[in-house]
């Protein structure tokens, strides 16, 4: 099964008063609020998931996968041989990671 997870506006941290904050000691204020949400909204991603599936993979809303793809990931888990915490599917920072959700999902 594949679910795909939309956050309500309701549910996604404000960081506006933030910026205020990080004025005085960054100078990248936009790319320190920008990441600090990215955080946020992964840990919400992260906690949602809890008990919904045995895998956790991350993916942005402007990933295009090949064909093909979802039957790859599941191709390639089983032919692993070792414990593993995460398998990567892109070089792109935390886009492509696959996690086993009793390793980061706390029920």
């Amino acid at each position: 099964m594949v679910s795909r997870i939309t956050v309500r506006v309701s549910l996604r941290l404000d960081v506006s008063d933030w910026r205020e904050r990080c004025v005085r000691v960054c100078s990248q204020v936009e790319r320190v609020r920008w990441r600090a949400k990215q955080v946020a909204d992964y840990a919400a991603l992260f906690a949602f998931s809890a008990g919904q599936s045995q895998f956790y993979l991350q993916l942005e809303d402007d990933v295009q996968c090949a064909a093909g793809f979802v039957a790859g990931v599941r191709r390639f888990i089983r032919q692993q041989n070792s414990v593993w915490a995460m398998l990567e599917f892109s070089e792109l920072g935390f886009i492509g990671k696959l996690f086993r959700c009793s390793r980061i999902c706390a029920t």
